[in-house]
């Protein structure tokens, strides 16, 4: 047995004379959940996530481990992502984009996943890394958020705008913030990093701010904003996720990760090591709650004993560019 096996096809064909490198990859570290107020809570996690090339996948071969459409130990299933199953998972994820941001990526769409293993998949946030046609200007993220026990699932669109516009209005916050302003900033960073930072700049990555608009946790109340950070999937990735009252971050969650190939011996590598984990990573959340309820950590009802949402609501979109007015897509009720 191979384990060394590569799992894309990378065979030449009549108009590739050799093999091209693909990007298709799977990413391996760590996510750390940081809750600083009302009570301190903090745990560190290891995981591993896919980072599938949508394109890729119609020339991806499934192996005794993993599937494609096809029961193995680790499979990818097209009815687990958004939209309907029977159109391409790239074509969907180019509407969401088009209908909220205005524009439609025109190059490859790049999925950061948790597939399913023995059968069980449970995703908390899937990302849709969107490129430009080069493949590596990143042009938008979308992130789909499915949330324990109501099952729901929510999409936050975050686009940029031009290159021009992005760094002039950084350049712009470098020159207006004084010293003086930047070093609570940096002590606020030091106290919530939990994990050492990949920070990627608005050039080589996506960052929003944004009003909250689904219900993940019963533990906080709606009345709060995101801010997100994004750096462009290279040998290294990390996401960024801070929740705010007040300008004031009280919860963070990031996931630092690094790359490796997409091979038989690395999946393997991982399953062995971190068994089932969509199992585990649901018994995790239970088990994290309860123990924020001995705690005493308030509880917030879910939004639908004041607001029941209407027939067809239970999928919806959110949209929010770097710089620019937040805009609000869809028949949200939250």
């Amino acid at each position: 047995m191979k384990t060394t096996e590569q799992l894309i096809d990378t065979r030449p064909t009549a108009t590739a004379a050799r093999p091209t490198e693909t990007e298709t990859a799977l990413y391996v570290g760590k996510v750390t959940h940081a809750r600083l107020s009302p009570k301190r809570h903090a745990f560190t996690q290891s995981l591993y996530m896919v980072y599938l090339d949508l394109d890729e996948l119609k020339t991806m071969k499934s192996s005794w481990l993993f599937g494609i459409e096809q029961p193995r130990l680790l499979s990818f299933w097209r009815a687990d992502y958004l939209g309907q199953a029977t159109r391409a998972l790239c074509e969907e994820v180019r509407d969401v984009v088009s209908a909220t941001l205005g524009v439609r990526p025109l190059g490859p769409i790049r999925l950061l996943t948790q597939v399913r293993a023995f059968g069980f998949v449970f995703n908390p946030v899937s990302f849709y890394y969107c490129f430009e046609a080069d493949g590596k200007t990143l042009v938008a993220v979308v992130a789909e958020i499915t949330n324990t026990p109501w099952g729901e699932r929510h999409r936050y669109v975050l686009g940029r705008e031009s290159e021009s516009e992005s760094e002039s209005e950084s350049e712009s916050e470098s020159e207006s913030e004084s010293e003086s302003e930047r070093k609570p900033k940096r002590e606020l960073e030091r106290r919530e990093a939990q994990a050492p930072s990949h920070a990627s700049s608005r050039r080589d990555g996506l960052t929003g701010t944004f009003q909250k608009a689904f219900h993940v946790s019963p533990f906080f109340p709606m009345e709060q904003r995101y801010a997100w950070r994004f750096s462009n999937p290279a040998s290294s990735l990390s996401v960024v996720m801070r929740n705010q009252e007040n300008e004031r971050t009280v919860f963070q969650a990031r996931l630092d990760l690094e790359r490796r190939p997409f091979s038989t011996g690395q999946l393997l590598d991982v399953t062995l090591r971190l068994p089932a984990q969509g199992v585990r990573t649901l018994a995790m959340i239970y088990a994290h709650a309860a123990f924020l309820w001995l705690k005493r950590v308030p509880v917030f009802d879910h939004p639908s004993k004041k607001f029941p949402p209407k027939a067809g609501e239970r999928d919806r979109t959110m949209s929010v560019r770097t710089s620019g007015p937040v805009r609000r897509e869809g028949n949200g009720w939250l």
